[in-house]
């Protein structure tokens, strides 16, 4: 709903028709940030998270600051996520169960020891219980693409969300797990 509002008090800024097409989803998912118009949608939508990239795509675009607002924004998403594990998991917020992402920012690199590491335990969750990924992502309730992402070498850091949904579902120790992706983040 508030990104909805964002991108409508930024076509209400708009001065003309050209600056509006300057900030259409279509130029905001081919600008620097790696979204894609499907995502900004399902983030618009409220069908989906936004990632932090998705995110940053939008505020950098919409936001009357520009990117001076995405520290206020990754707040937002940081505190919806953290709400949305604990609802997944059933378990009220406590400290020790909360997950707490830190800023990304895109010019950050991934630890890459902690990412190789964090794959490999997920991998050998998943061959443990003999899914195959699809079976994972529908049990896990993501998406294919998701699952596919967060074993896939040289894609992104999967979301803290994302790793404790598939640990959830492989009965891995999601404490262990959730800080190798913190420290893969960076």
């Amino acid at each position: 709903m508030r990104l909805r509002e964002l991108q409508e008090g930024a076509i209400a800024r708009a001065g003309g028709s050209q600056e509006a097409r300057e900030i259409s989803i279509d130029k905001v998912a081919s600008g620097r940030w790696a979204t894609s118009r499907t995502a900004i949608y399902a983030a618009l939508n409220g069908t989906r998270l936004a990632s932090m990239n998705t995110l940053c795509a939008m505020v950098s675009a919409w936001h009357p600051q520009g990117e001076k607002g995405i520290p206020e924004w990754q707040k937002l998403r940081r505190d919806v996520e953290e709400q949305l594990i604990t609802l997944r998991s059933g378990t009220p917020a406590t400290a020790t169960n909360v997950v707490v992402v830190p800023s990304v920012e895109p010019v950050r690199l991934p630890d890459e020891e902690a990412l190789a590491e964090l794959r490999n335990r997920l991998s050998d969750g998943l061959a443990r219980t003999r899914l195959n990924k699809t079976e994972l992502a529908v049990r896990a309730g993501l998406g294919r693409t998701t699952v596919a992402e967060a074993f896939g070498a040289g894609r992104p850091v999967p979301s803290a969300a994302t790793v404790a949904a598939i640990s959830r579902v492989l009965g891995l120790e999601a404490t262990d797990l959730l800080d190798l992706q913190r420290r893969a983040v960076g």
